[in-house]
């Protein structure tokens, strides 16, 4: 009796020591289709979305690990205030790891140079001194400065650390690979690695298409800084986000079902094939929510039958846990004759994820007729994408969604006119890659936190 009442006990212990000591959930996912109920009788488009919330509650455990190299623009364009400012940026972002945390530094101008060579944090003294020696160069090797400093990244990659490059720079890649179609090769290549890349324009000088296009395909940010005394502030914000990271290698696999065949991923760029779609995120940060809507196509049906559409499958490393865990949903659709039915069973959410994935290409597409003096078909392409967001808005259940995409459209349509096209266009091409990145600016998540 003393032995079973001694393994009862026991039992009672560790069931209560693993409630204690139980991960907190990173990630909540909500998988839907647009259209519950669908008209009989004919094939037609729905969208299948997958929405996946980082929750905050883990930021309070532990911060993830970082391994970062900082990547520097020393050409002789950033001589005088912009350097002074960089370097005093750097060594608050340095002052911000800790001990575990790895870090590099790598310099360019003619050539990249590696000046501090990935290491843990034993010694942020020394590197700080590094920063404040650096000195003005030549041109400006950009493609060899990010290479350089993945090579560094490479040395302590890590799933459950936060592997990231933090490219500055206010000039014209102007050595070696210098096309955004290029940039954006190397970022695709460094994403496959677990690397992402965030990109810090400064100025009016440098090229804000190759800049996006290499943080958009590796799942970095970008960042407009037209003046230098804000780098202090945005290299803050770059890290809040790293150092905010729940969840990373989010892989997510859609496989559809006999009929049903995938037309198109919205705001990706990976090929549909086949009854099987595959995409992925890198990272989501506490408090961020990210979405992947996929275009279906559904074969026709009978009234009153139901069809199961897909198999929903997404996988992911937990960063408070360091534990890979996964999510399964599957989703179907019932078909009708009653038109009226079809509309109440909408999901107006998923509809206005659309019509903000559309208005941004649009967006995209007026700035590419503005470049080419198409001033008068610019105008009128934007006009008519204003007016497509604002049906949308009158459509939502929650209008508010949209408004400030709406607000953001409306500004580049009186832009267009501006004799200072070239910041107007920075501001364009960061506000798109921040939508297609469904990033919100983290002040804006720290206003919201403050008041809950």
């Amino acid at each position: 009796m003393k032995t079973l009442t001694k393994i009862v006990l026991t039992l009672l212990v560790l069931l209560v020591a693993g409630n204690s000591f139980a991960s907190p959930k990173s990630l909540e996912f909500d998988v839907a289709l647009s259209d519950l109920k669908v008209l009989a009788g004919a094939p037609q488009k729905a969208y299948l979305n997958i929405n996946i919330t980082g929750l905050p509650n883990g930021l309070k455990v532990k911060r993830p690990q970082t391994n970062i190299a900082f990547v520097l623009d020393r050409s002789g364009s950033m001589s005088g205030i912009k350097l002074m400012q960089a370097k005093q940026a750097l060594e608050m972002a340095i002052s911000r790891l800790n001990k575990d945390d790895v870090a590099s530094l790598i310099v360019y101008d003619d050539e990249a140079q590696v000046l501090w060579p990935a290491a843990t944090m034993q010694n942020p003294a020394q590197l700080l001194n590094i920063v404040r020696s650096i000195n003005t160069g030549g041109s400006t090797a950009l493609f060899a400065g990010v290479t350089q400093g993945s090579y560094e990244v490479k040395k302590f990659l890590d799933r459950n650390k936060v592997n990231r490059v933090i490219l500055l720079s206010d000039g014209m890649a102007n050595i070696g690979p210098s096309k955004p179609h290029e940039l954006a090769e190397l970022g695709r290549a460094l994403i496959k690695q677990g690397i992402g890349v965030s990109t810090i324009g400064l100025g009016l000088g440098y090229n804000e298409d190759l800049m996006t296009q290499l943080a958009g395909h590796s799942d970095g940010n970008h960042y407009f800084v037209e003046d230098a005394d804000k780098l202090s502030k945005v290299f803050d914000s770059e890290l809040g986000d790293i150092f905010s990271v729940v969840a990373q290698d989010i892989d997510i696999n859609i496989i559809c079902k006999d009929g049903v065949k995938p037309l198109r991923i919205l705001g990706r760029d990976e090929n549909v094939s086949g009854q099987t779609v595959n995409t992925r995120f890198s990272q989501i940060y506490g408090n961020q929510q990210r979405y992947l809507t996929v275009e279906l196509m559904i074969p026709e049906g009978v009234s009153g039958n139901q069809l199961s559409v897909a198999d929903v499958e997404i996988s992911y490393n937990d960063s408070t846990s360091q534990q890979k865990l996964s999510h399964r949903n599957d989703v179907a659709v019932t078909y009708t004759d009653r038109k009226d039915v079809v509309e109440k069973s909408k999901n107006t959410g998923i509809y206005d994820n659309v019509s903000s994935y559309e208005a941004n290409e649009l967006s995209k597409k007026v700035v590419q007729l503005r470049d080419k003096g198409l001033l008068k078909e610019a105008k009128e392409l934007q006009a008519e994408n204003i007016s497509n967001l604002s049906r949308q808005m009158s459509q939502s259940d929650a209008p508010e969604r949209l408004q400030e995409q709406l607000k953001q459209e409306e500004q580049l349509l009186d832009s267009l006119d501006d004799a200072n096209w070239n910041k107007s266009r920075k501001m364009a091409r960061e506000r798109q890659h921040n939508i297609d990145m469904q990033k919100k600016r983290r002040e804006d998540y720290q206003k919201n936190n403050d008041k809950n």
